[in-house]
């Protein structure tokens, strides 16, 4: 299967993050196109189509850019990451000759541009609820995960002056207000209750 996947913005965010590592692991098994800002380095495996997102995203030129693009891979899909890039795309969906999704990363005011899209995703309930669509998928960001040793956890809990037989609970991600951390504190009282129970 060939997918595009596009993003707009060019920062270091989770976002970011999670279209490198999404692409990555697509393209172990499919043929993998990235448009997205030139200062991004792709995967292995991925072909990137570095374009200049930081135009208005109802530049003319930025619109063609992006179109051309898309139909000269010929892709199966094409996939948009967040508001940027699915108001681009959501003006061109009438001329992608292929199956088109969006996913939506946060809550959000305005959603109009996801309603072009044959598929939607939102990253979480809250995302969800920005959306005027009820036929949203909730799919949650991931992270690669690596195996831990267990005298590494012992050395990090001895270093953090940590108890030794207590679990250790741990989120990736920044203290910013649209990554709503403050929703943690609930479910990990409860998975902390109910460990307590088992004892």
């Amino acid at each position: 299967m060939k997918i595009v996947q596009v993003v707009a913005g060019k920062g270091e965010g989770g976002l970011e993050r999670h279209v490198l590592t999404l692409s990555g692991e697509l393209a172990k098994r499919h043929e993998v196109l990235l448009i997205a800002h030139p200062s991004f380095n792709a995967p292995a495996g991925v072909h990137i189509a570095p374009l200049d997102l930081e135009r208005s995203r109802w530049n003319p030129r930025l619109l063609w850019d992006v179109l051309r693009t898309v139909r000269r891979f010929m892709p199966d899909i094409v996939h948009v990451h967040a508001n940027k890039a699915a108001a681009i795309v959501s003006h061109l969906c009438p001329f992608i000759p292929c199956r088109t999704v969006a996913t939506l990363h946060n809550r959000k005011s305005s959603t109009r541009m996801f309603g072009s899209f044959d598929a939607v995703i939102a990253v979480s309930h809250g995302a969800a609820q920005s959306l005027r669509r009820r036929d949203v998928h909730i799919i949650h960001n991931g992270v690669a995960s690596q195996e831990i040793a267990p005298e590494t956890v012992a050395d990090l809990k001895k270093q953090l002056k940590l108890q030794p037989d207590k679990p250790v609970f741990a989120a990736i991600g920044r203290f910013r207000s649209e990554e709503h951390t403050s929703e943690l504190q609930s479910p990990c009282n409860l998975v902390c209750r109910l460990l307590l129970e088992k004892k």
